[in-house]
């Protein structure tokens, strides 16, 4: 059968809420300035404010910026 320490659980556990955790900050790092837009202006702008930025990643990512 499989057997595991508990000190190897432990370190698993421990690496994986530290990832975890920072995926979640670059997550709503990422995402704070859509929410802003979203509860100061309307939703036609939060719309208009996605749609640029996910152009300029494109643009970004195909390497022409």
């Amino acid at each position: 059968g499989i057997s595991m320490s508990v000190k190897h659980i432990k370190d698993i556990y421990s690496y994986s809420v530290k990832i975890f955790l920072d995926q979640q900050v670059i997550y709503f790092s990422n995402r704070i300035d859509e929410g802003l837009i979203g509860y100061l202006l309307d939703s036609a702008s939060l719309g208009f404010y996605s749609i640029g930025k996910k152009l300029v990643m494109i643009l970004f990512i195909a390497g022409t910026l």
